[in-house]
């Protein structure tokens, strides 16, 4: 499916399965599914897979679905082809990076960027009272386990400590030249003081980032004018995109730019195996590829438990 998305069309499909490395030969040489003779078996399997499906919204609205390879494994982006058929057909296309900034937006930039000679004009930033709350580190929440109904409720100090998350996401998108706009999705059991107060923390932030109570839900498209107003406003603004890094640079350093600059990891430590690993990779010619790095969605950092947005050590 990660390949499926960053294609451009059923000949660099092709070609993309070709390149797969399934396997290494006694003398290290790496072995292709081309190697195999089974690429082109493969490519016809997903000869009906690379169109994308189209439907539609309540109202109407056409939407493509493609691919949905996950941020925390893959590069988290729906498919360079429904992209590019969506923005012949229309003045503004809106497509998601899974997660956060620090996982789908990040490989957005640093790797379906590159891949589709495409910048973005401007990110959407999607947030709610409850999910800050629940990043605030005052809750102890697990995945499969109920939410505690006190989340839903007012709790000032809660917000303001997982605002500290919305901020170094707003800061993250800020890095790659791309101007932001928070989406503040309301629940029916929101407080209005919060969602004010919210709104108003947002706003005294940056110039750069704009900020919108989202009602789609409830109200549908009526409830999204004020938030795709403010996104047409981003949109008019120059952008300076630029990715975090670029091809030439050698992988350890793609890899440090990630950690330290997209994460805000204090240092990367690499153990032997890995900078084994990364010879051989160098060896094969594959130093001059993106790095798509695997984590947990839970945290900004590696640690599923630490919320907030407190910086860790990758390793």
């Amino acid at each position: 499916m990660a390949i499926l998305a960053l294609s451009k069309n059923l000949k660099d499909l092709r070609a993309r399965i070709g390149r797969i490395v399934v396997a290494y030969s006694i003398d290290g040489t790496p072995i292709t599914t081309e190697d195999l003779q089974v690429a082109g078996a493969m490519a016809v399997s997903m000869k009906e897979a690379i169109e994308p499906t189209l439907m539609q919204t309540l109202e109407g609205v056409p939407t493509l679905i493609h691919a949905g390879p996950f941020a925390n494994i893959a590069h988290g982006n729906s498919s360079i082809i429904a992209d590019s058929i969506a923005t012949k057909l229309c003045d503004y296309t809106v497509t998601e990076g899974g997660f956060g900034s620090d996982m789908g937006f990040e490989k957005a930039c640093n790797i379906k960027a590159s891949a589709t000679e495409k910048k973005p004009d401007c990110a959407v930033i999607v947030a709610t009272l409850r999910g800050l709350k629940a990043n605030s580190g005052l809750y102890d929440l697990k995945p499969g386990t109920p939410i505690p109904d006190s989340i839903y409720g007012e709790d000032s100090a809660a917000l303001e400590a997982g605002f500290e998350n919305l901020k170094w996401h707003i800061s993250n998108v800020a890095k790659y030249g791309v101007p932001s706009v928070v989406a503040i999705n309301r629940f029916p059991q929101d407080s209005e003081q919060e969602l004010a107060l919210l709104k108003q923390w947002v706003e005294a932030l940056d110039s750069n980032c704009r900020v919108a109570i989202s009602e789609g839900f409830a109200r549908g498209g009526e409830g999204t004018v004020a938030l795709a107003e403010k996104v047409i406003e981003a949109c008019t603004t120059e952008a300076n995109f630029k990715p975090l890094y670029t091809a030439e640079q050698s992988i350890e350093e793609k890899l440090m730019t990630v950690c330290e600059v997209g994460y805000g990891a204090a240092r990367v430590t690499l153990s032997y195996q890995a900078q084994q690993q990364l010879e051989i990779y160098k060896k094969h010619g594959f130093d001059n590829l993106a790095v798509c790095l695997a984590k947990t969605p839970l945290s900004i950092t590696t640690d599923g438990s630490v919320k907030g947005a407190q910086p860790a050590l990758m390793l």
